[in-house]
């Protein structure tokens, strides 16, 4: 009888406990993650506006709609694929349609030979295209630095030849430089 009424008095006991230990009997940090069993706390029983994006998995909240746009950043520096110069050559050396270049950039020192000199930036690529002004087919060859009669300060030579002929032809031509 006596185990009896031990049992009753440890079961009511801890009913007792349970019924009257509210949470300001709970020292603040006695209840620790290991103590609470999974899913023992709902989204029912979290304060609302608590919890931040750092409580939560990656990926698991929704993505919010986009935020304006921002201020232009700062220019950037030239590329290097950027024209040292081009511009439409004319038969006599004449610059025109040009950027970074103009007449005092070019010599015309003999028949189909043009000198290109004094560009603000070293020229890396040249392309030269004729311009066809129907006396056949011609070839543009363009080189880096002097040629032929181009003095020694040249950073572009072209030669325009006719196909037909094979000699050296003055005629007007494209050119851009990079």
């Amino acid at each position: 009888m006596a185990a009896y009424l031990a049992l009753f008095v440890a079961l009511g006991g801890t009913s007792y406990a349970a019924a009257t230990i509210g949470t300001k009997d709970i020292k603040n940090g006695a209840v620790t993650s290991p103590k609470i069993a999974n899913n023992a706390i709902t989204g029912a029983k979290v304060k609302n506006g608590s919890l931040t994006a750092a409580d939560f998995k990656a990926g698991s909240l929704p993505q919010g709609p986009q935020g304006p746009q921002g201020p232009p950043g700062p220019q950037g520096p030239p590329g290097s694929g950027a024209a040292v110069a081009y511009g439409l050559v004319a038969a006599n050396g004449t610059v025109s349609n040009a950027q970074n270049m103009s007449s005092a950039n070019v010599s015309n020192p003999a028949v189909g030979g043009y000198c290109i000199f004094g560009l603000a930036n070293q020229p890396h690529n040249v392309q030269v295209t004729p311009v066809h002004t129907f006396s056949g087919p011609m070839v543009a060859n363009a080189v880096l630095g002097p040629f032929g009669q181009c003095p020694s300060n040249t950073q572009v030579t072209v030669v325009i030849t006719s196909a037909v002929t094979n000699t050296a032809v003055s005629t007007p031509f494209f050119i851009s430089i990079d």
